[in-house]
């Protein structure tokens, strides 16, 4: 594996590790979900400066928007949603890009 292709597969990793973080803090009462979700958004605003063209430019795109929406959320359970949504898409994304058998 290239290092380009390795380094794209450790981000789209520790993203996916982050947004599971916050969805396992979401029925918390402290702050954790929250964080973990700021975190989550900036590690997306990296993606351009670490990884400068990738296979994965329009699901990086798809998620900056859905983030948009986010600002708006007040509720816990909205965010939960939120978060379950943000969880699919990655995990649509994954099977998206598995091998296509021979």
């Amino acid at each position: 594996m290239k290092l380009a292709e390795e380094l794209e597969e450790r981000f789209f990793d520790i993203l996916l590790r982050t947004i599971n973080y916050a969805i396992e803090f979401s029925e918390e009462r402290s702050y954790a979900s929250l964080r973990f979700m700021d975190l989550f958004s900036s590690l997306l605003d990296l993606q351009p400066i670490i990884l400068r063209e990738t296979r994965r430019d329009e699901f990086y795109g798809r998620l900056r928007e859905k983030l948009k929406s986010r600002e708006v959320m007040e509720s816990g359970e909205e965010r939960s949603r939120f978060q379950r949504e943000i969880l699919e898409m990655f995990i649509d994304e994954w099977r998206r890009s598995l091998p296509k058998g021979p």
